[in-house]
């Protein structure tokens, strides 16, 4: 009999697999169990390793993929896999005509399920601080390694059982480039206006991919703290971005937050990205504040955009649908509710670059990165140039939070 313990639990996503991998065994070593998910390239599975012994991290898995978008998405993840709360891609199999893809087992679901369903985050500063503090440190890491993530949002970021860690996830928009011309980049909501690139001077401009991180981690944190967005665009014809152009105290009208939370709210949201935040400053921000929330504990007003299913972004953390009830839709707003994405089963991808449901539409896409790693457990790299994961395993921020990003 197979020893079971959450030890030796993994995930597998089998892309444009149709038949039932349920009890079978992979490469002498995975036992496939029930299915998870399915998407449009692929299932999710969970699985145990037969020859692991008790003591060993779990992990999750998923493949296989094709050619070399997807490959330039592992090969990235793996490079900022060495910290804690990064999801940790550990092995690649490949098994003519599919290839697995070995990662860390997050069975506590998504962010954007955490924020809608399970109720977690409202006057919780502790667990806002702690989920985000941990996100913000993955973040910082990555570009510590030269990656850009661009797809920061709560469907990216996945849980433990007891949800006591984040992990960033889905690096399938993860550039290497520190600045970048390709504007639309990403999730519509958690752009900032430089990647969008249509107002403000940023036609045709270059634009630092690392702020704009940090522009996608003010809406995160907005997310977190009111199970809202606070705009479906930062464009002008966005009602809600002009309001806040008009008046940055904006936020405080409209959600129950404190002014020491609408404070860095403003930090983020500064519309010169050489001027905005940077994240050690933030960390420190965060870590001094007393709460998020205002005293009052009243309804919002009309005037809030709360997060609903999505059905037209581009990306989700596992790229697939999973076996949870639909979410009810939010009462009605003065205006039209702003989205996050929940993945639906009628989209399909129009790159290889993704494994997420949604399609990459024209103002959503991946840049085409070149990348060559010097080694993924699995993969034969095809070149001598070197990616290699910067720092150990558990690294974070803690002992250099004043540090200069």
């Amino acid at each position: 009999m197979v020893p079971f313990s959450l030890r030796n639990l993994f995930h597998f996503i089998s892309i444009r697999l149709h038949r039932s991998l349920s009890g079978t065994l992979l490469d002498d070593r995975y036992l496939f169990m029930e299915c998870l998910g399915t998407g449009s390239t692929g299932k999710v599975y969970k699985a145990i390793d037969v020859t692991m012994s008790k003591d060993k991290p779990p992990c999750f898995a998923r493949g296989p993929f094709e050619a070399s978008f997807q490959m330039r998405e592992f090969l990235i993840h793996h490079a900022a896999s060495r910290h804690r709360n990064v999801v940790t891609l550990h092995e690649i199999i490949v098994n003519e005509p599919h290839v697995y893809v070995v990662l860390d087992l997050c069975d506590g679901g998504d962010m954007f399920y955490t924020i809608i369903a399970k109720d977690y985050f409202p006057q919780r500063t502790d667990r806002v601080k702690t989920a985000f503090l941990q996100i913000l440190d993955a973040l910082h890491h990555c570009h510590q390694c030269g990656i850009f993530h661009r797809d920061v949002k709560p469907e990216n970021i996945l849980f433990s059982g007891d949800r006591s860690q984040a992990y960033l996830a889905d690096f399938g928009l993860a550039t290497l480039e520190p600045y970048s011309g390709e504007h639309g980049c990403g999730s519509l909501q958690f752009m900032s206006p430089e990647c969008i690139g249509k107002e403000f001077g940023f036609q045709n401009k270059l634009y630092s991919t690392r702020a704009n991180d940090t522009w996608a981690l003010g809406v995160l944190l907005m997310n977190m703290i009111t199970a809202c967005v606070p705009w479906i665009a930062a464009k002008t014809r966005d009602a809600h971005f002009r309001a806040y152009l008009d008046d940055d105290d904006y936020f405080l009208s409209v959600q129950p937050i404190s002014e020491a939370a609408n404070n860095i709210l403003k930090r983020i949201f500064d519309l010169d990205p050489s001027s905005r935040i940077s994240l050690p400053e933030l960390r420190n921000e965060i870590v001094a504040l007393d709460t998020f929330f205002s005293p009052a504990r009243d309804p919002v007003t009309g005037e809030s955009m709360p997060i609903e299913p999505d059905k037209t972004s581009p990306r989700n953390s596992a790229g697939l649908r999973f076996d949870y009830a639909p979410l009810s839709a939010p009462g009605p707003s003065a205006v039209e509710s702003s989205v996050l994405a929940v993945p639906d089963a009628d989209h399909s991808l129009t790159s290889a670059a993704s494994s997420s449901m949604g399609p990459i539409t024209p103002e959503t896409r991946a840049d085409v990165v070149q990348v060559k790693i010097k080694e993924v457990p699995g993969i034969i790299p095809p070149g001598n140039e070197v990616l290699e994961p910067v720092g150990p395993r558990e690294a974070d921020m803690d002992s250099k939070s004043g540090a200069e990003e």
